[in-house]
């Protein structure tokens, strides 16, 4: 489990193992249960937002005292959860016919591996209704799972029981060792509970596997002693750390067992593997060593090994990204400067080797933002000053991650060696030797668009950086952040009362292009992408012009009007071909296409229009498909007027995916993730379209959304709101234009060039052998890096057909 004791991202002191104390309890900031029918205790009530920003007040004693319990055991064949709700008096549950997380449920969480990023969700509403799922990674939906779970509710005066019968071969848990650990969660929502409890506080993410508890199968003495055993592995230990090992494992022999004892046990356990750390890495200030760079947890351990080389491997005109692990061993501060030579002997004209391949990488410091549960994710990616210039705080660890850029270089080996080198004195010289292969296999050839949805490619902030930032993604289609009509895109036209349009003034959005045009040199292979936002009260908007009722012969004629003026402009002044202008007129339309008050049909109508005005624009609809039924309706008529149709990927079923492709339509792809999801499940976007046969627009919600504007900060929030939600994955300051990374960005930039690398194999697949080899590749996700290296292999094979 990584929970703060076990694994720290600082490297300390051992301290002397302390006693059990006689008033201990269990531990609260540690939740651990044992899967033996162990009672959890009373579900953690928390304190309650107020209107006062900031500000929270004391739960009601009746929700505290009414709190759920819950217990778990696991059984020969099953792993049975009972949990048991208390309804204070006064207060009765409350049920919504269309949602079971609308009413008063439970939900349990289970990962039967910590390593993995897997898990499962079983929710039950207090009227017994029930639904399971797995996630392959943090909300991101496993297509195909049909659960064998039994539910079972009673609810009566007073409380509501709750009882869950799961396979353990479901959960993929049959063969378990004594003090084998999972982890999970249990929560308790709705009226009769006060809003939202929980066993182990989740932060505003209930889908947070990295923050659940800890589940123990056996006993925990057992899972103590399987911790201490991998510890003493450890290749050298001195007296004291084997003093301290048998003074650890007296009191786990005797209080092992103890859950008042877990607290105190953990903190010597974590002494214990302090003491081993300073055996094993005796006379040594620093270390440089691998670790999982999607995680946040980089201190060593008495195992750790230094990292002495880096072999990498690409395709050409890819970026190659990845990174290691500096950690300070000693009691001093540090500081130095990283930098790539192809020859050593430059070293000492460290700022001036005039290394063309050396000025290819950019180096990133990952910093630790807390999320609403305290846990610390090392998210953002903050340029190196210098691109060299890193600190570290004594006993700190601090992951360093690196981009290369092989734009136009040629198949090869580029080799060389990566020096780290210390400004202070006491600390030696560090080097790593990489190797950096580059296969004859061009992604550059390979066409495949892609966006990300913005807020800051409009004319209120039109900063070069910010393009610049934008462009470099890799985003062949450029989404103009302005809603037109609004600030910072006001190009709606001036019309009179009859909807003819007077004057045209696209000067907003020329600010923009033009950023684009100068970074770029030409736009014409560009995709441009407006979202028009025409709902019964806006479309057409502009300070002074009438404002004609939307479908009325005025408002009609000038939609049109604007929509062929647009085109024309655009195709004048930046040679943008009509076909690659996509206009986006509603968003999440749902309901029937034929029931006359649903966004659905107004959605119809709106295309119907903007297909009647002729300009050869294209459009763009993301149509709710959650009801099969509905969609296998909807989706048809929609045809009629839109060119490419967008869907939520978590909602799609495969037969809503057949029925998509039915309509021969551009399919694209999009997603809301925020700050808490794993980046593993942005790179998991570009292979999901791969599957589902979708093109390599795999889009998100959102690229610098952050509640109060601060994505380094989860618990502000914009002024009348509520929503603390940092949706953003990059971070950045709007008034000065900077703008910064995230591991999630990376994630999802790979994940693209997982698509194209794959569509690269489509292409050059000629018989059906090829072909299926690669469905096989491409249908395994649980490890991207081997599939984008098994799909390297075939690229190669093909390459050389």
């Amino acid at each position: 489990p990584t929970n703060s004791r076990e694994d720290p991202d600082s490297f300390e002191e051992p301290a002397p193992a302390a006693d059990i104390p006689a008033d201990a309890a269990p531990s609260k900031a540690d939740p651990n249960l044992v899967l033996n029918g162990e009672s959890t205790g009373p579900f953690l009530v928390p304190d309650r937002e107020t209107e006062l920003l900031g500000s929270f007040a004391r739960a009601d004693a009746g929700f505290i005292q009414s709190a759920a319990s819950a217990r778990l055991k696991l059984e020969a064949e099953e792993l049975v959860v009972s949990i048991t709700c208390p309804i204070p008096e006064g207060t009765k549950p409350l049920f919504n016919d269309k949602s079971i997380w609308g009413s008063d449920h439970i939900e349990f969480f289970f990962r039967p591996d910590s390593a993995k990023p897997s898990y499962f969700q079983y929710s039950a509403a207090f009227d017994g209704r029930f639904t399971a799922g797995k996630f392959n990674m943090s909300n991101v939906p496993a297509s195909g799972f049909t659960t064998q779970a039994k539910c079972r509710v009673k609810l009566e005066p007073g409380q509501c029981r709750v009882t869950l019968n799961i396979p353990r071969k479901e959960l993929g848990i049959g063969d378990v060792r004594d003090g084998q650990v999972f982890t999970g969660n249990l929560i308790r929502s709705g009226a009769t509970s006060g809003g939202d409890t929980f066993w182990k506080n989740p932060g505003r993410n209930f889908h947070n596997p990295d923050g659940f508890g800890i589940m123990i199968a056996g006993s925990r003495k057992a899972y103590f002693e399987s911790v201490v055993g991998e510890l003493l592995k450890a290749p050298q230990k001195d007296a004291a750390a084997v003093k301290l090992a048998e003074t650890v494992s007296s009191q786990i022999r005797k209080h092992g067992d103890s859950p008042e004892a877990w607290d105190t046990l953990q903190k010597n356990i974590q002494n214990l593997r302090m003491a081993l750390m300073r055996s094993a890495l005796a006379g040594k200030n620093s270390l440089i060593h691998a670790a999982d760079l999607w995680n946040n947890h980089f201190a060593p351990s008495p195992n750790t090994l230094p990292l002495k080389e880096l072999k990498l491997r690409a395709p050409l005109n890819a970026k190659v990204r990845g990174g290691f692990v500096f950690s300070n061993l000693s009691t001093r501060p540090y500081m130095g400067r990283i930098k790539f030579f192809t020859d050593v002997k430059n070293k000492r004209r460290f700022n001036q080797t005039n290394d063309s391949f050396a000025s290819r990488w950019s180096f990133f410091e990952a910093l630790p933002v807390e999320d609403s549960s305290q846990k610390m994710l090392y998210d953002a990616l903050a340029p190196l000053t210098l691109n060299s210039i890193f600190r570290v705080a004594p006993g700190g660890s601090a992951p360093l991650f690196f981009e290369i850029n092989t734009a136009g270089l040629k198949p090869g080996t580029y080799q060389g060696t990566l020096i780290l080198k210390s400004s202070y004195s006491g600390f030696p010289e560090e080097t790593v030797n990489v190797a950096l292969t580059l296969e004859n296999v061009d992604l550059g050839a390979v066409k495949a668009d892609s966006f990300a949805y913005d807020y800051f490619l409009s004319s209120t902030y039109p900063h070069r950086e910010l393009v610049n930032f934008y462009d470099d993604l890799g985003c062949n289609i450029i989404y103009i952040g302005g809603t037109p009509g609004h600030r910072g895109m006001d190009i709606y036209p001036v019309i009179d009362a009859k909807g003819n349009v007077l004057k045209n003034d696209f000067s907003d959005l020329d600010k923009v292009l033009d950023l684009f045009l100068a970074k770029c040199g030409s736009l014409k292979e560009r995709r441009l992408l407006f979202f028009l936002y025409t709902n019964a009260n806006t479309g057409l908007l502009k300070k002074g012009n009438p404002r004609p009722r939307i479908f009325s012969d005025a408002w009609n004629k000038a939609m049109m009007q604007w929509t062929r003026d647009l085109a024309k402009h655009l195709s004048g002044k930046y040679q943008i071909p009509a076909e690659n202008i996509i206009l986006y007129p509603v968003d999440e339309p749902g309901g029937d296409v034929d029931d006359p008050k649903s966004s659905m049909h107004h959605a119809l109508n709106v295309g119907r229009v903007l297909k009647k005005a002729g300009a050869g624009i294209r459009l763009m609809i993301n149509p709710n498909v959650a009801d099969e039924k509905l969609a296998g309706k909807n989706l048809p008529a929609l045809a009629e007027s839109y060119d490419i149709f967008e869907f939520y990927f978590p909602h799609l079923k495969p037969k809503t995916i057949q029925l998509a492709k039915q309509t021969g339509k551009e399919l694209w792809s999009y997603y809301i993730p925020a700050k808490v999801t794993s980046p593993l499940a942005y790179r998991s976007m570009g292979i999901k379209n791969f599957q589902a046969g979708f093109s390599g627009v795999a889009a998100f919600w959102h690229l610098d959304s952050h509640a109060g504007g601060d994505g380094l900060n989860s618990y502000d929030t914009f002024p009348n709101s509520t929503n603390s939600a940092d949706y953003g994955a990059a971070y950045l300051d709007y008034d000065f234009g900077s703008i910064m990374p995230s591991r999630r960005l990376w994630a999802w930039q790979m994940g693209m060039e997982d698509y194209r690398l794959a569509q690269f194999c489509r292409e050059h697949a000629k018989d059906a052998a090829h072909q299926s080899e690669l469905n096989e590749i491409t249908a395994k996700t649980d490890d991207l890096d081997l599939l984008r290296e098994r799909l390297l292999n075939l690229a190669l094979k093909l390459s050389a057909h």
